[in-house]
């Protein structure tokens, strides 16, 4: 029992002893910790009680600066260093914070006066070197950094900043030596790791050969595992990782670590653009759903990739089959004056057609092909819709226009679509012209046939009709079974055209003739009875209705007629 009393009490005195921090108390804990998007919480209301505190305004200079939100980081440095210009650390971030938004001028005035108070800091030193190399003034830098480095070699700091200088110098072995003599000296040393990494990306973006490139890029990429593994709460590591792995076009393995870089770090300068890497990474292995809410962010706050970022997006749900949606994005592109080559006009087409709206998708398919003419499936689907639409005269031009540009699409069964659209516009001669073509290209296309029977039917050419249908049935005989269909639409329209002008000897010709082919027309036996019938044979007339009854018991012409002609 007092050992619980015991436990309890301690919890108590540790929940007043955090009740009692001050909101500084606990900005600087969770700044240590790394939870920076709280420490900014907390430090905020540190702001709102000490507005003129200079530990609570370097804090924040700090937070922010962790943030990557770098004005906000140089005005709080400011605003300290402004109270109190004579605290050595202070100054240096505020020197650093100016040297990285390229503010080279008053970086270097800040850290001047930091050495000019307190000459025997060796940090006043390398930040002063540091701030001359960022700016770009090499052989004064190096004369600094050389003599701060020998005030004390123990530090990490003064092989850390000799390093950037031969990196900016282009002496990367002599960099790498230093950035590794650093971290000798302090193998958690997340600024020369990171250095380092940096490097060996910039060595491998300048590599010619593409296999050092590639070690070069695996070097990189070791020294950002480095420092993850050292601080899981490093954003930048994260984003560089995934940059690297982005340009090496790796995209399921950028996406994770851009994600988490945005997680970290939702408000960081860098943050447009590790959602633009992100919307693509996730398009490339078409993880649209994941992608849309960067994309959306790129077109709403990027102007410079607004009009493609729209456009890779319309793509990625076009290839995910998600038609609608994918519809109404292209729409998006075009009204943000993205140009549509021929292959994105096509998509959006086909997006349109899928999710119902083939009027507008005519437009696009035309506009595709006008751009790219050889685009010779995609002139055959708009010619098939114009034929849908009932437009015969442009489903022509584009068949037309097919024969003539694209030689590789079979010339029969084009020839025979056009003699589809003639017949289908009552334009009969001109259909039984084009059936011939593609029957004359290839006498196994039925539907060529078929369209020139019915044309000649249509027209009163019953003799020719038959002729054909008489010609399609021997060659159907090869294959019976195949053509069993072909062979009823020929027979059908030949049947229908003679017995419109009770012309039942001729009827009885061409049903006997379907009939003999296929017994079990139910069809092709009814019109043989009606020959019968039309004839005056009484016995012929019942038999073949008997035979309709036997394939179809229900069949009502076949029932009334046997009770006609009294069977």
């Amino acid at each position: 029992m007092k050992s619980v009393i015991v436990r309890l009490a301690l919890m108590i005195a540790v929940s007043v002893q955090i009740m009692a921090q001050s909101p500084l108390e606990k900005a600087r804990q969770a700044f240590a910790a790394q939870e920076l998007d709280q420490a900014a919480t907390e430090i905020r209301v540190a702001l709102q009680e000490s507005p003129n505190n200079t530990e609570v305004l370097t804090l924040a200079g700090d937070i922010y600066f962790g943030l990557e939100q770098l004005e906000k980081a140089i005005d709080f440095y400011k605003r300290s260093y402004d109270r109190d210009n004579d605290i050595d650390a202070t100054a240096r971030k505020y020197a650093r914070a100016l040297s990285e938004a390229d503010k080279h001028n008053e970086a270097i005035a800040v850290a001047r006066k930091a050495v000019k108070n307190n000459r025997t800091d060796v940090y006043n030193q390398l930040t002063l070197g540091e701030v001359l190399v960022n700016a770009d003034s090499l052989n004064a830098a190096e004369l600094i950094l050389t003599k701060a480095r020998e005030m004390n070699r123990t530090i990490p700091d003064g092989f850390l900043a000799l390093g950037s200088l031969y990196y900016r110098q282009r002496i990367f072995e002599s960099a790498r030596d230093n950035y590794e003599q650093a971290i000798r000296i302090d193998s958690t040393n997340e600024i020369a790791l990171e250095r380092l990494a940096t490097m060996y990306f910039r060595m491998a973006n300048s590599e010619m050969d593409n296999a050092l490139a590639a070690e070069l890029y695996t070097r990189s990429l070791q020294q950002w595992a480095s420092v993850i593994r050292i601080n899981p709460r490093n954003a930048r590591a994260y984003y560089e990782q995934g940059k690297i792995f982005f340009y090496a076009q790796k995209f399921q393995s950028a996406a994770p670590s851009l994600a988490q870089y945005l997680r970290l770090r939702p408000d960081a300068d860098n943050v447009p653009l590790a959602h633009w890497f992100l919307a693509q990474s996730y398009a490339r292995f078409q993880a649209c759903d994941s992608a849309e809410p960067h994309f959306r962010y790129a077109i709403e706050k990027i102007d410079s990739v607004k009009s493609k970022a729209s456009l890779m997006f319309a793509r990625c749900l076009f290839d995910t089959k998600k038609y609608g949606p994918a519809a109404e994005q292209f729409a998006v592109a075009l009204t943000l004056n993205t140009t549509l080559e021929a292959d994105d006009r096509e998509r959006y087409g086909y997006s349109l057609i899928l999710s119902g709206d083939t009027t507008k998708a005519l437009e696009q398919l035309r506009t595709a092909i006008e751009l790219n003419p050889t685009k010779c499936k995609t002139m055959e689907r708009l010619a098939n819709l114009y034929y849908d639409k009932k437009s015969y005269t442009e489903a022509v031009n584009l068949y037309t226009q097919m024969l003539k540009t694209c030689t590789s699409s079979a010339p029969a069964r084009i020839n025979a679509f056009i003699g589809r659209c003639y017949f289908s516009a009552n334009q009969t001669d001109s259909a039984v012209v084009y059936a011939q073509k593609a029957v004359g290209l290839d006498s196994s296309l039925f539907f060529a046939r078929t369209i020139g029977v019915r044309s000649l039917a249509s027209a009163g050419r019953l003799d020719e009709a038959t002729a054909w249908y008489s010609e399609g049935l021997e060659y159907a005989k090869r294959e019976p079974a195949k053509f069993k269909n072909d062979v009823a639409g020929m027979a059908q329209a030949v049947c229908a055209a003679v017995i419109e002008k009770k012309d039942f000897k001729a009827l009885q010709k061409a049903s006997k003739m379907w009939t003999e082919f296929d017994p079990t027309s139910e069809l092709g036996n009814l019109y043989l009875a009606v020959s019968y019938q039309g004839l005056g044979d009484k016995d012929g007339a019942c038999k073949y209705y008997n035979e309709v009854l036997k394939i179809n018991p229900n069949n009502k012409a076949a029932k009334d007629n046997k009770k006609l002609v009294g069977c």
